[in-house]
């Protein structure tokens, strides 16, 4: 039997702004949205003197929603975040064959193999999804040697890995 992974993971501001920022900007909705962006600014200049002013200010308005007000917002929402306490108190985790087990100050809940676990292996981040929405956020620099063996686990308990 493979002993138990055991880590203890803090949080860093450039970990949750890395997490804030592929989730929103570098996901599929983010790189369509940039390139709405961009297709509105190419049709205004490609077609400037053909459009009337409504249809100029229109797609100026799509532009600067994709390419200005939406990276802002991110921004601002990952500075948001960044200034919430409980996000930087440390989580162990013990990873065994069994279960995960996760620990933050006084709350501790217990996962199984069998709940269904989704990884996304990131530049600097290893993301374990625990429903489709809720992901925990494990810096690979924290993760060291366990970053193999975990994904190793999760891949033997058939868990999707997605790079």
């Amino acid at each position: 039997m493979e002993e138990k992974i055991r880590l203890k993971i803090t949080l860093t501001e450039k970990d949750i702004k890395d997490y804030v920022y592929g989730q929103t900007l570098k996901s599929a909705r983010g790189i369509a949205f940039f390139a709405l962006g961009v297709i509105a600014i190419v049709i205004l200049v490609l077609s400037w003197s053909e459009q009337g002013t409504l249809a100029k200010v229109c797609l100026i308005g799509i532009a600067a929603i994709y390419l200005v007000v939406q990276p802002v917002l991110t921004i601002l929402k990952a500075n948001t975040l960044t200034k919430r306490p409980e996000l930087f108190v440390p989580i162990d985790y013990e990873i065994d064959e069994e279960e995960v087990a996760v620990t933050q100050g006084e709350e501790h809940i217990v996962y199984r193999w069998e709940d269904g676990f989704r990884f996304v292996v990131k530049k600097n981040l290893l993301l374990m999804y625990v429903s489709r929405i809720n992901a925990y956020i494990l810096p690979k620099d924290q993760l060291g040697e366990d970053y193999q063996r975990l994904l190793t686990m999760a891949k033997n308990h058939g868990c999707p890995v997605r790079a």
